[in-house]
């Protein structure tokens, strides 16, 4: 999982020459890959008949609560913010020795981002920051009962 900010940062990567501001209001960009994608699709269902994660698809409170509960149903969670964490619990639950991989999405210079415009993606994707504190929280609350089991 990751904040809809460093997903955003991700995409703007990908498309260098353009501003940060016309990925962000490009119509497909914003309904396929920013607008509260993570809990999108965790919330797309067989009744939704999907033809690709790129539909849009309006994250009510009750679409919200279904992607939490399909979360719940994913053996082990992770965040960017804790990819360390992701490994390790990967290493122990299923013995997966995975390399380490170089980070691409490196730059020599960070673009300045204005506040309003980072508080205009969080704004806009108030659901999926939602669903990251909760993905959060899950990450934590499984981390402690592993840890509690190993005592």
């Amino acid at each position: 999982m990751t904040s809809p900010r460093s997903r955003f940062s991700a995409i703007r990567w990908s498309l260098k020459s353009t501003s940060l501001e016309s990925i962000y209001e490009h119509p497909f960009i914003f309904a396929s890959y920013i607008q509260n994608h993570q809990a999108k699709l965790f919330a797309l269902t067989a009744e939704d008949k999907p033809q690709s994660y790129h539909q849009a698809l309006d994250i009510n409170e009750k679409r919200l609560d279904a992607a939490r509960q399909s979360l719940e149903q994913v053996d082990v969670v992770g965040t960017h913010e804790r990819y360390e964490q992701l490994l390790a619990e990967l290493r122990r639950r299923f013995g997966w020795e995975l390399p380490r991989i170089p980070n691409r999405n490196v730059t020599s210079s960070k673009e300045a981002v204005p506040a309003s415009f980072r508080s205009r993606i969080a704004e806009d994707n108030a659901v999926d920051m939602e669903f990251f504190r909760y993905a959060t929280c899950l990450c934590e609350r499984r981390l402690a009962q592993t840890r509690s089991d190993e005592d």
